[in-house]
């Protein structure tokens, strides 16, 4: 019996060993170079190596002929598909065969290879072609261009270009689109080009143009931009800057908006490192998510009046970003007491800022990741007003040193407010947090709060008029002064001026703070 419960337990060792062994792979076998999944008895996809894509970039390297089948433990597969990202940022894949086996290619597929030159797809593929040795990937039913590289020729057969079909191709430095083009899709699809020097569009064509030689891809009926380059100049009948339209446009350093445009849709000019000034014209009412994410060459932003609606994250990971202005006749956002920040005015939320912004005492929120990456942040100080911080809002801020929160409750915290990419415990264990030294053990004791191994107490000065020092200004500082000038007892916060006296004068400052916090 002994000896049935070790035999027992070991094979339920190697039972467990073996599971793991799978889960830390995406494939299920390899062969000659190449990495495959099973996807029935008999067939197989062609993937990546490795839990995630992009942890092995050199998985394959120079040209890759995918077999139309494999034999593996004995058993003959066919390839009949290539799967999600199983080429996604191979920088060193030179040139690719695809089979005539080959009946589905997923999402992703060849996004950011920059070395691929060739692409070839077999005679005899009932799905997909390379016509006339275009050095492209084409659904034949549809003529739709679902894959490109830096040598593709865009034929006059092809009516469509799929999303991402040219995405982070960097080597790709003109491309002309022919008059058959009726559709390209959502989401500039030649996004992270950074290499893109010329744009243009055939003036027979009937859905797109790049008019007065702008060196950029416009939605003719609707005057929207969606493909731009380091050489484009926006025309001023263009009305909206689509998607990733200049989206990792490294080349580009800097851009004028024409007064014509309303709308900036996301990532617009996202990762545009080299992107120093951006003029948004007073046209502008609507800026969409991480549309200027990764701006990192930026030092100002100025928000016009006519912006009435901010997506999530307009500035994030704008390193270099120290001056943020929202014009004072905006009535939906502001950055009062020249704050270098972006605040949402009816929600006091603090949306975005930057390594210069001093966060007023009067924002209750700061949104998620509107500090990301602000390197220059040493000494951060929070103020008692706020009552909540969302999700990675100080995330990679690795300078800093010190983070002061002056609220006597701990404020909720979100995920991983205070962590960084590298180490990520690290400003945990080594940044102190000052606190109100009544509030030590409430922080603590906090979520997120008691990350923080350094934890010390200060003497903390009341915001002004607050009065009975509970860290508000409201109707109990009136009651306070009432009750201090009627009794004749008050404490050090009562003479609210500064004057000396305690009296009527003190009661019509805290109403006064009371109408400029609300």
């Amino acid at each position: 019996m002994r000896n049935l419960n070790r035999i027992f337990r070991t094979a339920l060792l190697a039972l467990f060993l073996l599971c793991a062994a799978s889960s830390a792979l995406a494939h299920d076998f390899e062969v000659d170079g190449i990495y495959y999944n099973k996807t029935s008895y008999n067939t197989v996809e062609v993937t990546y190596q490795g839990t995630v894509f992009h942890q092995n970039t050199n998985r394959y390297i120079g040209s890759v002929t995918i077999p139309s089948s494999v034999t593996y433990g004995g058993e003959i597969y066919s390839v009949t598909s290539i799967g999600n990202n199983a080429f996604n940022l191979c920088n060193k894949l030179t040139s690719v065969t695809i089979p005539h086996s080959v009946t589905t290619i997923n999402c992703y597929a060849f996004n950011n290879c920059t070395a691929l030159t060739e692409i070839q797809v077999k005679n005899g593929n009932q799905v997909y072609d390379s016509r006339n040795n275009c050095n492209a990937i084409i659904e034949t039913a549809s003529n739709k261009l679902i894959a490109g590289c830096q040598n593709t020729i865009i034929y006059n057969t092809i009516t469509t270009i799929g999303k991402n079909a040219f995405c982070g191709c960097t080597g790709l430095t003109s491309v002309t689109i022919p008059k058959s083009i009726t559709k390209i899709d959502d989401y500039n699809p030649f996004s992270g080009c950074s290499g893109l020097k010329s744009v243009i569009v055939d003036s027979g064509n009937m859905f797109y143009d790049s008019r007065g030689s702008c060196n950029a891809i416009i939605e003719t009926a609707s005057n929207k931009l969606i493909t731009g380059c380091q050489n484009t100049v926006i025309p001023n009948s263009v009305t909206k800057i689509g998607d990733s339209s200049f989206s990792r446009c490294i080349g580009l350093s800097s851009v004028t908006i024409p007064n014509s445009v309303t709308h900036i849709y996301s990532n617009a000019f996202g990762d545009c490192k080299n992107l120093e000034s951006v003029n948004i014209p007073n046209s502008v009412t609507y800026i969409g998510h991480d549309a200027f994410h990764g701006c990192t060459a930026m030092t100002s932003m100025t928000i016009p009046k006519s912006v009435t609606q901010i997506d999530a994250y307009p500035l994030r990971e704008c390193s270099g970003l120290k001056e943020i202005t929202v014009d004072e006749e905006n009535s939906v956002y502001d950055s009062r007491n020249n704050c270098n920040a972006i605040i949402e005015t009816a929600k006091n939320k603090l949306i975005a800022g930057c390594q210069n912004t001093v966060i007023p005492n009067t924002v209750t929120c700061i949104g998620g990741y509107t500090f990301v990456s602000c390197f220059g942040i040493t000494n951060l100080i929070i103020p008692n007003s706020v009552t909540k911080i969302e999700d990675y809002a100080f995330y990679n801020c690795s300078g800093l040193t010190s983070v002061t929160c002056l609220a006597r409750t701990p404020p909720t915290i979100g995920d991983n407010c205070f962590g960084l990419s590298v180490n990520s415990s690290r400003i945990y264990q080594n940044a102190t947090l000052y606190v109100p030294k009544e509030s030590v053990e409430a922080y603590r004791s906090a979520n997120g709060w008691k990350k923080f191994i350094h934890i010390v107490g200060i003497e903390v000065e009341p915001q002004h008029g607050d009065v009975n020092g509970d860290g508000e200004v409201n109707i109990g500082d009136i009651n306070q002064l009432v009750e201090s000038i009627i009794c004749g007892f008050h404490n050090e916060w009562c003479d609210v001026n500064g004057d000396g006296e305690i009296n009527i004068a003190d009661i019509n400052e805290v109403v006064q703070t009371i109408l400029e916090t609300n």
